[in-house]
Formats: structure tokens, C-alpha cells, sequence
């Protein structure tokens, strides 16, 4: 099996972004030039079921009043945030905390998860020398962010 590098999972989840896996919550927001708004929590989870690791969500303020909330991993002890760039710049986002992972997509986000966790796995199987694996296998850490093999 050919390994997938983080660039090609960003873009990936980049291109399975839509408004019918976006949060309720920034629907209004979300747009074709900036396709992850409202995808960071159905993003994390994916990132999750590819590389385990650590949850992490934080308070995202503007103008020192609490508008929302952000989430991204920690996969030995490196931030992975493939969503980061959905931010204004005038929205600011807190130190994180760890977070288990919530069955699913969890209560809020299962519908939303699930299509787009299909839709990026058909996404990275439809690439150049694609095997068709499950989500999740044979993903090439060590290539993508300099991790040791050994760890992942």
C-alpha cells in the first residue's frame, strides 16, 4: 500500500468540506473560499481515526467574548490542525484542553461525521496508486511529519 501523506489528507478533507457535514452552528459562515469553517470537530475525528492520539478543543473568542469552540489533535506530541485557516483573523483561539472522543461523532455531530469521514476515505482511495483500504490503515505518519516509524 502506497502511504498517504498529511498533505494529502488535508486535502482531502479540504475537498469533502460541504454544507451538509459543516456545524449548524457556522452554516451562515461557511463558504467555497473557506470550505473548513464549521468542519473542525468532524475533521479531529477523522484525523483520530487515522492516527489516534489526543483530542483537543478550545474556546475561540472575539473581542474578548466567548463565540465558540475549536477542535484539532495531538498525535505524539504534534498539533495537527487542518482547519486552523477558517479563523478571521479578529477570532482568537484559547489554550486547549484534552478531550476524550465521544462515540461516533458524538451526539451532536454523528449525521455529519459519518458522511464526511465516507467521503474523505472515498477521496483517499480514489488518489494514484489507491489500494481501497479502510480509513484508519497503513497511513504514513513518519513520511508526513517526521515521526518515527517505530512510534506509529
Amino acid at each position: 500500500m502506497r502511504p498517504t501523506t498529511l498533505a494529502e489528507i488535508e486535502a482531502a478533507i479540504r475537498a469533502a468540506c460541504g454544507t451538509d457535514t459543516c456545524s449548524p452552528d457556522d452554516l451562515d459562515a461557511w463558504s467555497l473560499d473557506n470550505p473548513t469553517r464549521g468542519h473542525c470537530a468532524v475533521a479531529a475525528l477523522v484525523v483520530h481515526d487515522l492516527f489516534g492520539g489526543d483530542l483537543l478543543g478550545a474556546e475561540v473568542h472575539r473581542g474578548g467574548v466567548h463565540i465558540g469552540h475549536h477542535w484539532w489533535n495531538r498525535v505524539h506530541g504534534i498539533d495537527i490542525d487542518l482547519t486552523l485557516e477558517q479563523f478571521d483573523h479578529d477570532e482568537i483561539v484559547l489554550d486547549p484542553t484534552v478531550h476524550e472522543r465521544p462515540a461516533g461523532g458524538g451526539p451532536r455531530y454523528e449525521d455529519q461525521y459519518q458522511v464526511f469521514r465516507r467521503r474523505v476515505e472515498g477521496l483517499l482511495h480514489s488518489g494514484p496508486g489507491s489500494t481501497g483500504s479502510e480509513l484508519g490503515s497503513d497511513v504514513g505518519l513518519e513520511a508526513s511529519v517526521g515521526v518515527d516509524p517505530g512510534l506509529v
